[in-house]
């Protein structure tokens, strides 16, 4: 969750119903899901889990995330929490509807990375950082990155699939510069970020949630 406030303020003009709601922002290790999930379970609180894709081939090393190439995904939330898939192709299959569930009655909704279109081209993300560049692809800042637009150039060309440009380029980054100059940029700018559909439709979910009953 605490990588959604990377993409800006865009929730609070977007989901006005949650800039009013106490809402916690954990930012979890992959390793301790089973112990966040007995909490959450025990508080029995609404939750959104904002988690990766994390694509991995059929020897377990990470890989830019292909349909139809016996991909895996390496994410234990995904694996063991919910939905409780592992094949790849399962994952971005997953209605949207599918997304949302009750965890020993404790309402929950795990979003990660669906196909993005773009020029009418399906594109898959691996990761946040990828997913927004996706989401924010003809941008005057991301495309005033050279590699980023070079990685346009190719997909345009039909030399090399995006999302395989994507990974090399989120593979070279430093996150944390990544999320930093994404920050100052909107910072300077007074501008937002859209925010990737996965964690749109998650938060969508989380406002429904909190809002008063009647």
């Amino acid at each position: 969750p605490s990588r959604y406030r990377r993409t800006g303020c865009a929730y609070r003009q977007e989901f006005p119903g949650l800039s009013n709601r106490y809402i916690s922002m954990l930012e979890v290790s992959g390793a301790h899901t089973h112990k966040y999930r007995e909490l959450v379970e025990k508080l029995g609180v609404a939750t959104l889990v904002l988690t990766d894709l994390d694509s991995v081939d059929n020897e377990g090393k990470s890989c830019s995330p292909k349909k139809s190439a016996d991909q895996k995904t390496n994410n234990d939330t995904l694996k063991k929490w919910h939905p409780k898939k592992e094949a790849l192709d399962d994952l971005v299959a997953l209605p949207h509807e599918e997304h949302a569930t009750k965890s020993q009655g404790t309402p929950l909704y795990v979003a990660y990375q669906k196909p993005t279109q773009v020029s009418r081209t399906e594109v898959l993300s691996r990761t946040f950082e990828d997913a927004l560049i996706l989401a924010n692809f003809e941008s005057g800042y991301f495309q005033g990155k050279s590699k980023i637009k070079a990685a346009k150039i190719d997909f345009e060309n039909d030399a090399r699939p995006l999302s395989e440009s994507l990974y090399d380029y989120v593979q070279s980054l430093k996150k944390g510069d990544f999320a930093f100059d994404c920050l100052f940029y909107i910072a300077d700018e007074k501008a937002s970020f859209t925010p990737p559909e996965y964690m749109s439709e998650g938060l969508k979910w989380l406002e429904t949630q909190l809002l008063p009953k009647a």
